[in-house]
């Protein structure tokens, strides 16, 4: 390893650190102050702690493009005052070869904390939210939002999914499958107090079920609307073996919010509501998917672009100053972020497109910059 390239990566390395550990301490803080409002006998000071604790590493992922972006600011503009980064290229390093100095490592180290966050922080962040429900006294509760599934002409309701694989308040709608005929309607409704999973491919056991047939339906001169029933059949059944072809992992996967999904998780899920049909829904995994993936290349273009500001309009500009645009940039690049993100739900657009153009943009951005500075 050269001087210069020992020299770089020790300033780069102690600015990182300095302004990642102030990021994170930042937002721990703001974590801290929304946790007071849940203080209570059996959740105090310590347990709001060590929730906010075990979040950290999911903080470090999170932060980590906003603290490369500042500290390739900061650096090079330092180099930049004190003249460091003319005598680079006068010693025959290229503008090129001075980014590398600070894209290589933050890119590599942009794989490693993907690499952690799938095998690693997930779990903690898992295990900190369900410490958190205990001690909330929500210990049995491990999906906390209905599910909707739909398979073949029925559509399933779940209420709530214990630790024991048991899903409470199981309903069950049966069509005749001729909704694109404009003829549909009901024809059968179940309701479960209780349903066991037993195992894969196997029947779910339902428990107190009651059984609503509905027979004789009369039509309506609408055919957009589905039809209402005449009469209806009721029986009541102990238990009841029905065929879902769901499992109790998968319906745990929907009701988590797909940035605490691991990528095969997110792969997974996203195939499967593509195969149900619900495109649009299937969109919001595929993005955070391919968001995940593509992490490393946004890196890269946040650090190119720094670089081209360094090189041109802040080269002479404060360390306050950088260190505003850098807010202001990565302010930017999350708005666009989200609302690409967004149009690729409600537009339907490709997912990789969406993961992939603000850091495109930014791209874009830092090459005409470089070549109007020359």
């Amino acid at each position: 390893m050269s001087i210069i390239t020992r020299y770089l990566l020790t300033r780069l390395a102690f600015t990182l650190i300095l302004l990642w550990m102030a990021l994170v301490a930042l937002v721990a803080l703001f974590d801290v102050l929304a946790g007071i409002n849940d203080l209570r006998t059996d959740y105090g000071t310590v347990d709001m702690l060590y929730h906010v604790w075990m979040l950290l590493p999911q903080r470090f992922y999170d932060l980590l493009p906003a603290a490369g972006l500042l500290a390739t600011l900061v650096v090079m503009g330092s180099l930049a005052n004190q003249g460091a980064l003319t005598i680079f290229q006068t010693s025959g390093i290229s503008r090129i070869g001075l980014i590398s100095y600070f894209a290589v490592p933050l890119v590599l180290l942009s794989c490693l904390l993907v690499m952690l966050l799938d095998q690693w922080i997930l779990d903690l962040h898992k295990q900190a939210i369900d410490t958190r429900s205990v001690k909330l006294g929500r210990a049995n509760i491990h999906v906390s939002k209905p599910y909707w599934h739909k398979q073949d002409h029925w559509m399933v309701h779940a209420m709530r999914l214990d630790a024991q694989n048991r899903v409470h308040a199981l309903s069950i709608y049966e069509t005749n499958n001729a909704v694109d005929t404009g003829q549909a309607m009901f024809t059968r409704y179940l309701h479960a107090d209780f349903a066991d999973f037993v195992a894969p491919g196997s029947p779910w056991q339902l428990h107190r079920v009651h059984e609503y047939r509905l027979i004789d339906s009369v039509g309506t001169e609408d055919s957009n609307k589905i039809k209402a029933p005449h009469a209806i059949d009721y029986t009541w059944h102990p238990v009841l073996s029905f065929p879902l072809n769901i499992t109790p992992e998968l319906i745990r996967l929907a009701t988590r919010a797909p940035e605490f999904l691991r990528l095969h998780d997110l792969f997974r899920y996203k195939t499967y509501l593509a195969r149900q049909g619900f495109a649009a829904h299937a969109n919001v995994y595929a993005v955070t998917f391919w968001s995940r993936i593509f992490a490393p290349f946004t890196m890269l273009a946040l650090i190119y672009l720094a670089a081209a500001f360094i090189f041109g309009p802040l080269r002479t500009a404060s360390a306050g100053q950088r260190v505003m645009t850098g807010f202001l940039v990565g302010l930017i690049f999350n708005s666009i972020q989200n609302v690409t993100s967004a149009a690729s739900v409600v537009f339907s657009w490709n997912p990789v497109l969406a993961a992939t153009v603000p850091s495109m943009l930014l791209l874009c951005g830092a090459y005409f910059l470089q070549r109007r500075i020359g």
